[in-house]
């Protein structure tokens, strides 16, 4: 059996566990992170060997993070699983509290930030629309992902401008938590939601990184005259 086929049957018996034996024995923080883990790691698989380790971890994580968003828009188009997907998005990085921000600023300018509705998910716009953006930009982020490894120079502005977005959203959830989300949730309330952004935007940062670290070329040893 192929060792690729060796460890993609390991990860998906960790998968497994991770499921059924460990979900109520472990920590919620350390369950997510061993399932991130372990799904980046089986997602690596699909990469060239030729790929140093390091990059291949990191590229299967900006995968991994498109796909998440992905799933994310796909539930929001079936009305029956609201409650998935809102838990979904309260999980991630939402671009709601940021476009929030800036329909508020636009249209009552200047805004102040006390007096801005924040909330996760924009309830004022269509969902299917929001969901079905949701998708465009995380297929084009997996797309990019994989183009990356390619040395593709169009994915790599592409997933720069994404990690950028993604602090501009993570910033905007702080604003919302100083200002104690539009007074909607009371002081103090939602403070989860602003270091859950910031996590998730430096973890971005830290594998676009990754990838972009090249290992120097050998240069053979110079035969002595």
């Amino acid at each position: 059996m192929p060792v690729k086929l060796w460890k993609a049957l390991l990860g998906f018996l960790i998968l497994v566990a991770l499921f059924s034996v460990l979900q109520r024995s472990l920590p919620k923080t350390i369950w997510v992170l061993l399932f991130i883990a372990t799904l980046t790691y089986e997602i690596s698989l699909l990469f060239s060997q030729e790929i140093p380790p390091y990059r291949r971890f990191a590229l299967a994580y900006l995968v991994f993070v498109g796909a998440t968003y992905l799933f994310a828009g796909i539930l929001g188009l079936f009305p029956t699983w609201g409650l998935i997907e809102t838990a979904m998005w309260y999980s991630l990085i939402n671009p709601g509290p940021l476009l929030i921000l800036l329909d508020q600023c636009v249209r009552h300018f200047p805004c102040t930030k006390s007096a801005i509705p924040f909330d996760v998910i924009p309830v004022s716009e269509p969902h299917v629309f929001f969901s079905f953006a949701a998708i465009i930009v995380s297929l084009i982020a997996i797309t990019a992902a994989f183009l990356m490894a390619r040395e593709n120079k169009s994915a790599y502005w592409i997933w720069l401008a994404l990690v950028v977005f993604s602090f501009a959203e993570a910033l905007a959830y702080v604003l919302a938590d100083s200002a104690n989300w539009g007074s909607i949730y009371g002081a103090g309330t939602r403070p989860r939601e602003s270091i859950v952004a910031l996590v998730w935007a430096t973890s971005y940062l830290a594998a676009y990184l990754l990838v972009n670290i090249r290992q120097r070329p050998e240069i053979p040893d110079q035969p002595s005259s």
